[in-house]
């Protein structure tokens, strides 16, 4: 059985960055091509927690004594409002029961580096970002 080490878990949270970097690039083309700019201000105020977070991963990848992620796989854009809730939706999902898996492998390695709590702090706005997604789609269900 392998070691799970500190740069394993580094190797992880790139590849969470990654996956965060992607999803930032998808939601501003989403908020940009919506026609109700209004209705696009909790998915603004979302946007905006998830760049703060890029930037705290970021940091706490380099403070493991990584090199953060620099490249990122194309974002999924959706073409209707139903399809971009729903790659968003879906990227979410993704993200969540990643950050579940890297709270506890955190908690296993942890040597006061915070990251249980940044990764526990994430997985709720991930959880609020989730809710928002649905809602947003059983509103566009209601009005079909």
């Amino acid at each position: 059985m392998q070691t799970f080490t500190s740069e394993s878990l580094a190797n992880l949270l790139n590849e969470d960055l990654a996956l965060e970097l992607r999803a930032v690039v998808q939601n501003i083309n989403h908020i940009g091509t919506a026609s109700n700019s209004r209705s696009n201000q909790p998915a603004r105020e979302a946007l905006h927690e998830r760049i703060n977070f890029v930037v705290e991963l970021t940091s706490q990848i380099t403070r493991m004594g990584c090199t953060p992620i620099t490249h990122i796989s194309p974002p999924h854009v959706g073409r209707t409002r139903k399809n971009a809730l729903i790659e968003d939706l879906s990227l979410e999902k993704i993200l969540l029961s990643r950050y579940v898996k890297r709270r506890q492998q955190a908690q296993n390695l942890d040597s006061e580096t915070g990251l249980p709590g940044i990764v526990e702090h994430r997985i709720d706005e991930v959880s609020h970002n989730i809710s928002r997604l649905e809602t947003a789609m059983s509103h566009d269900s209601d009005a079909n």
